[in-house]
């Protein structure tokens, strides 16, 4: 099965990107790229999805935000501990062994 124009053109964005911007390949290793290109072997669904949120994030573009470590999600109302699981009703070691 020959490479679809669109994943050929993928490849070549990420192999560009590379050698302007990443040219060591610290970053970024484009090898499995250049072969899948240099041997016309079409992307899986899984790959062509990787790759471009991959070329997205590198050309700056937002592709996931965690809001909740950023403490932009309100927290919502405060429930109070069951009296079973507070510090004075828990074990202070664990069981010991038989």
């Amino acid at each position: 099965m020959p490479l679809v124009p669109e994943d050929a053109k993928l490849l070549r964005d990420l192999l560009e990107w590379q050698e302007v911007n990443d040219p060591d390949g610290a970053r970024v290793s484009t090898a499995p790229f250049a072969q899948m290109l240099e041997h016309d072997r079409p992307l899986t669904a899984k790959q062509r999805q990787w790759a471009q949120r991959l070329l997205a994030s590198l050309n700056g573009e937002v592709v996931y935000t965690n809001d909740w470590s950023s403490g932009k999600v309100p927290r919502g109302r405060e429930v109070e501990t069951p009296p079973m699981l507070k510090r004075e009703n828990l074990p202070l070691r664990p069981p010991g062994r038989r």
